[in-house]
């Protein structure tokens, strides 16, 4: 029998028995060397394959559905009443406040606008071109009437009728005559063709485009007008051209400024003796 596994005489005490143990297990363990393992070749680590980075998506936040019943879809509450009441007064206030305006304005008196005078607009006068013209008068005939100062007047009066001729340089010769022994309407044996004025009284126009033929000859034609004043005929009678059926401007403003004299009762103290015709410039 092995010694190492006989136990002492008188040891039966477990430590003495493990400690015995262990030395025999220490003894056995130097006696035995482990075998050295062969050296093997390094090998080089193999490559890594490189990985492309991975690029991550952005968080996406995540939407959180609305809910029927959240805040956004609540319904608008209704005013609390005082705000209400509050709302109504006042709208009644401001209507008050117009009614009072307006009621005071129709109640009161209104003043009653005066009217502001308004300055009468007075035409200009029209300047008078008849005013420097010469005059001419005639006191048997009791008639006057004015005449341009280029134009020459030559008095051809004879017993029973007043006779006077107006000539000039671009002027129509034109005669004027007055006589009380022709009371008819007819001049050189025309009947009137219309009418026309002398001194603001009205009478006969005549148009004689063939003139008055006395024998072999005629005058040029004749535009005339006439009227009767006080039992005398007076007669203007001007030599114009055949289409010349009506009076000038000029030819017009000298039959405006006849004028005819009153005549006196004969007896009178008044009475004037001179019947000689005259001509004032």
């Amino acid at each position: 029998m092995d010694q190492n596994n006989q136990n002492p005489q008188g040891g039966n005490d477990p430590v003495k028995k493990l400690e015995q143990d262990l030395q025999n297990l220490t003894q056995q363990s130097a006696t035995v060397q482990p075998p050295i393992p062969e050296e093997q070749p390094i090998q080089p680590p193999s490559p890594v394959p490189e990985v492309p980075p991975v690029v991550s998506p952005p968080p996406v936040s995540p939407v959180t559905p609305i809910e029927p019943n959240s805040p956004m879809h609540e319904t608008p509450k209704k005013g609390s009443p005082l705000l209400v009441i509050a709302i109504v007064l006042a709208v009644f206030a401001v209507l008050a406040v117009v009614a009072y305006v307006f009621g005071t304005k129709l109640l009161s008196p209104q003043p009653t606008p005066i009217p502001k005078p308004i300055a009468a607009i007075t035409p200009s006068p029209t300047p008078d071109v008849t005013a420097n013209w010469k005059t001419y008068t005639n006191t048997q005939y009791n008639f006057s009437f004015k005449y341009p100062e280029y134009v020459i007047l030559e008095d051809k009066s004879v017993p029973g009728m007043a006779q006077v001729i107006l000539a000039a340089e671009g002027f129509s010769e034109t005669k004027v005559t007055a006589s009380k022994s022709d009371l008819s309407d007819f001049y050189l044996d025309a009947s009137p063709s219309g009418k026309a004025t002398i001194g603001g009284i009205s009478g006969n126009k005549y148009f004689l485009p063939q003139g008055y033929c006395d024998g072999p000859t005629c005058s040029p034609p004749i535009l005339a007008a006439s009227i009767i004043n006080n039992g005398t005929k007076y007669v203007v009678s001007i030599f114009v051209g055949k289409e010349a059926s009506n009076f000038t401007d000029l030819q017009n403003q000298i039959l405006s400024t006849f004028k005819f004299i009153e005549v006196t009762p004969v007896g009178s103290p008044t009475a004037s003796p001179s019947s000689t015709p005259k001509a004032t410039p």
